[in-house]
């Protein structure tokens, strides 16, 4: 929208996403704020699961969390909007941690 950036040029950080949001006009993945029961908040890095089927794959990352009071962190996580769509999405293979996509 404001012309800074060429696509006519060379190899630039950033430009496989820029050329998607160009072309496509989308993202492949996006940052939520979501929440999760949990005594210790999720490391930076962690992944993020979700059951297709009987299958059990991974969908996205942890960016930050903290606990904000006892059993209960405000997390970021990376995710595809269908996955975030979902609200089925947990923690370490574990049923018991799933997040809850905040609006």
């Amino acid at each position: 929208a404001l012309q800074a950036v060429s696509f006519e040029k060379g190899c630039y950080t950033g430009q496989e996403i820029i050329a998607r949001m160009h072309y496509k006009g989308k993202l492949k993945n996006h940052l939520y704020h979501a929440e999760l029961i949990s005594q210790d908040p999720p490391k930076p890095g962690a992944t993020i699961y979700y059951q297709h089927q009987n299958d059990i794959k991974p969908c996205g990352i942890i960016v930050d969390s903290c606990l904000k009071d006892y059993n209960h962190c405000s997390v970021l996580i990376v995710t595809d909007e269908s996955n975030a769509k979902n609200n089925h999405l947990f923690l370490d293979h574990n049923h018991h941690h799933y997040f809850v996509i905040q609006d």
